[in-house]
């Protein structure tokens, strides 16, 4: 999973976007390893983290940016067996 820019992190983000580069290229080159681009999903259109999507220290995402992130990592999570039903007992 990329690593995230915060507004709180924002000046490291040339260190954040190389390390996530090397992330990348690890992951491309490793069999059965996905990378997952989330860093880009909690920007804004000015390119700058949005602060709609994070707790007040800047850092951490809020519940809508969680959501964000869930919605993004969940298609590269195995699918589960539905529970069997409690009418199947």
């Amino acid at each position: 999973i990329e690593i995230t820019s915060s507004a709180s992190r924002w000046a490291q983000r040339d260190k954040v976007i190389a390390a996530n580069k090397d992330i990348r290229a690890f992951c491309e080159a490793t069999p059965g390893v996905k990378f997952i681009a989330v860093r880009e999903k909690l920007l804004g259109s000015n390119g700058e983290p949005n602060g709609e999507l994070f707790e007040a220290d800047r850092l951490h995402p809020n519940a809508a940016g969680y959501k964000i992130l869930a919605d993004t990592i969940r298609p590269f999570l195995p699918k589960t067996a539905e529970p069997p039903s409690a009418s199947a007992k």
